[in-house]
């Protein structure tokens, strides 16, 4: 306890006082849940991502979002390197991007998307530094695609010609 050098102090701690200090040793990941992804209805090239991350000391933008064609990797960031989102390390196209905890994100798929099933991941972040992660059991279809078909001809049954 410090003392001033007129001998003057606060008094010493009692039972019920408030602690000066709190120490929390956090070892404990988040809970992190993945669900199947949904297109997009008002856009075509577009897939909504949902997650829930539960933590009780939850990261500010604790959240990465990763795809790959293999599921274990490599993984390739989903999140663009124009969007708003903290840098937090490399992964297998650059930077992975960190985003806000909202449980959704959509994901604007380029036109020259490399294949048409991918695996996805999500990680979230405490602010202790723990991580977990989920993925997807088996690969998601990204082929957004609606085909298109033109009827060039048609012909008629054996029965409905005439002779």
């Amino acid at each position: 306890m410090p003392v001033s050098g007129a001998g003057l102090s606060d008094p010493a701690p009692v039972g019920g006082d408030a602690p000066d200090l709190r120490v929390v040793v956090d070892v404990t990941p988040p809970v992190v849940k993945i669900f199947e992804p949904v297109p997009d209805p008002q856009q075509k090239d577009v897939m909504i991502l949902r997650w829930q991350a539960v933590d009780r000391n939850m990261a500010p933008e604790p959240i990465t979002l990763e795809w790959s064609e293999h599921p274990d990797g490599p993984w390739h960031s989903i999140v663009g390197a124009t969007e708003a989102a903290v840098t937090v390390g490399i992964s297998g196209n650059g930077p992975a991007k960190r985003l806000a905890n909202t449980g959704s994100y959509a994901w604007r798929l380029p036109p020259t998307f490399p294949t048409p099933k991918v695996y996805l991941k999500v990680s979230a972040r405490d602010v202790a530094g723990n991580v977990a992660e989920a993925k997807t059991p088996s690969p998601i279809i990204v082929d957004l695609n609606r085909p298109v078909a033109k009827i060039q001809g048609t012909v008629g049954t054996a029965s409905s010609q005439k002779r």
